[in-house]
């Protein structure tokens, strides 16, 4: 995972902090987008604790009820990239069927996260 810096503490970074138009957002897509990479690279476990540990936090249970659409979103933006660079005729064959395979698998969780969104109803319905 990039982003993540491992010393005295653990630091979260974005490397568009640069631009003030993007140093600010929903916190519930960038939690998303933490735990939607913390699934792919398979620690689950680690990705569910993640969410209700910054739910918890945050005291907003409603967080727990976006996270399926936002982790949809990132894992399709996720794929489409890996699709494209797919595409690039300069890049080599064995890179190229990497990129497909992660495009594949990013759509496939973008799938995972459709499904599970589909079976919470929200509290203001």
């Amino acid at each position: 995972m990039k982003n993540i810096c491992l010393a005295d503490g653990i630091y979260i970074f974005d490397c568009i902090e640069f631009n003030p138009r993007f140093r600010y957002g929903d916190v519930a897509a960038d939690v998303a987008f933490l735990a939607m990479d913390l699934d792919f690279h398979g620690f689950e476990a680690l990705s569910h604790g993640f969410s209700r540990g910054c739910a918890a936090g945050l005291k907003d249970p409603g967080l727990l009820e976006l996270l399926p659409f936002y982790q949809c979103y990132r894992a399709c933006v996720r794929g489409k990239i890996s699709a494209l660079a797919a595409g690039e005729p300069e890049m080599p064959p064995a890179e190229q069927e990497r990129q497909q395979d992660a495009a594949r698998a990013y759509f496939a969780l973008a799938h995972r996260y459709a499904r599970e969104g589909l079976q919470w109803t929200p509290s203001w319905w």
